[in-house]
């Protein structure tokens, strides 16, 4: 077992653009004694956290790629938001894969101070992961999405139904529909539909 907050998460399947990331923050978190847990997708960072102690981890990071699909990586970024009280980084393949419109969401989420991206210079990168892992817990997460609804979320973003959600929540249509409406509006948009959107 070990502590959470000896550790640095990081979230995204291993391609050549990663590698180069992957390895600054191996380096940074062995210099500043932490231990790097990588998950490539959701499957995986839920059997990590069997494994590990309650508590926010020092740092995570969530690597976005061509592939992912932007409303299951939205709420996976609700989640590791909530798992790193806040404390987030975010690596793109491409600068243009983050829309201003997906910034505006996502700003919504956490303050969103950069954008990696391989163009940037290692040095600058290494220092703000160093920077990042260093800060006390901040409170950096702006919506604060209940437990419920960052479940419902998860659910909506994956196309499980709106019947299949209720029935297992045990909860009515009607206040599953409530929860759906209460996240799109933490998220400022109209309704969970837009996500698809984006």
């Amino acid at each position: 077992m070990f502590r959470r907050e000896n550790c640095v998460l990081v979230v995204g399947e291993e391609n050549i653009l990663h590698q180069g990331f992957f390895y600054l923050i191996e380096r940074e978190c062995l210099l500043g004694a932490k231990k790097t847990i990588f998950a490539e997708n959701v499957r995986q960072l839920a059997h990590r956290q069997v494994h590990s102690q309650q508590g926010h981890y020092a740092l995570s990071v969530l690597c976005l790629s061509h592939q992912n699909f932007f409303p299951e990586w939205l709420s996976l970024l609700v989640k590791v938001t909530l798992d790193a009280n806040g404390k987030v980084l975010i690596f793109s393949d491409k600068c243009d894969l983050l829309t201003s419109q997906r910034k505006r969401l996502i700003e919504r989420v956490i303050d969103l101070e950069v954008i990696f991206h391989p163009a940037l210079p290692t040095a600058y990168i290494s220092h703000v992961i160093h920077m990042n892992m260093d800060k006390c817990n901040s409170e950096r997460m702006r919506c604060r999405l209940s437990v419920r609804e960052m479940s419902i979320l998860d659910g909506f973003t994956r196309g499980v139904s709106a019947a299949s959600q209720a029935s297992f929540f045990g909860i009515s249509l009607k206040t599953l529909y409530q929860h759906r409406k209460n996240c799109a509006n933490k998220l400022g948009l109209r309704n969970l539909k837009e996500l698809l959107h984006m």
